[in-house]
């Protein structure tokens, strides 16, 4: 495990993925909370720019979409620039809304954190399951 960050600053698209050609991973997992204008955006969303990361992100999907959390999931292709690697499957995942009041509720709270990462992490290790 690689942790590219621990504060909120932001980093050069190129260097994510010099990161990723120099490190090598298996799998990358982008982990974001999202934010909208309009408070009533909410939910979970996993996405993937290659075909070869969207059964890594069904998986990730669809091991949250049964905890109950979000209030909607959405799963779909993006072009988003770090998943467009050709190094390894990327799935990025949006964990709530910070502008939605209920989803910023779950985002501060220990035990539904605890909750999302145990769903995500069933979802990496299904992933991997499948393809030995």
């Amino acid at each position: 495990v690689h942790l590219t960050r621990d504060d909120n600053y932001t980093s050069t698209n190129d260097s994510k993925i010099r990161m990723l050609k120099e490190l090598k991973p298996d799998y990358c997992l982008a982990i974001h909370h999202n934010s909208n204008v309009s408070s009533s955006a909410n939910g979970f969303e996993a996405c993937y720019s290659h075909s070869f990361s969207k059964k890594a992100a069904e998986l990730v999907y669809m091991h949250t979409q049964n905890t109950g959390i979000y209030k909607k999931q959405k799963l779909y292709w993006h072009y988003y620039y770090m998943a467009r690697s050709y190094y390894c499957p990327v799935v990025l995942t949006e964990n709530g809304f910070m502008s939605n009041q209920f989803d910023y509720g779950n985002i501060i709270d220990v035990n539904a954190n605890l909750t999302k990462a145990k769903a995500i992490t069933k979802g990496i290790a299904e992933y991997f399951l499948s393809i030995q």
